[in-house]
């Protein structure tokens, strides 16, 4: 779903566990909130 946002921010894998981050600027980390905030079945948002 990413993927499919051009400049959203780039995602990292941090661990073996399938976790990931997604690093984003200040422009476009509202964008970024509220399109993984709609994803809660799936997504856990930290810090």
């Amino acid at each position: 779903i990413i993927e499919g946002y051009e400049y959203l921010g780039v995602m990292t894998s941090i661990d073996v566990n399938g976790r990931c981050m997604l690093r984003c600027t200040p422009s476009t980390r509202p964008l970024a909130i509220e399109l993984l905030s709609s994803l809660s079945d799936y997504v856990t948002i930290e810090g």
